[in-house]
């Protein structure tokens, strides 16, 4: 199985700082994130970590996560 999955940021209220995935690869362009999750077996679990902060206070202290998960069931 082969999942491909993007995620939008709303400009002007984050600012991307990073993107880390259990499985695949993924590249963050022009306010998108984009995975390409290839290979996954069946009732594999992949997860993907976007970390972003907020534009009105860089502070790394005002992280903000947005994990997905994806399962590729039988």
């Amino acid at each position: 199985m082969t999942f491909n999955g993007s995620w939008r940021m709303a400009p002007g209220v984050v600012e991307f700082v990073s993107v880390a995935s259990t499985q695949g690869t993924c590249n963050e362009g022009e306010n998108v994130v984009t995975c390409e999750l290839v290979d996954m077996g069946e009732n594999q679990v992949a997860v993907v970590t976007i970390v972003t902060v907020n534009v009105s206070d860089i502070s790394l202290s005002d992280e903000l996560r947005n994990t997905a998960t994806v399962f590729s069931g039988p």
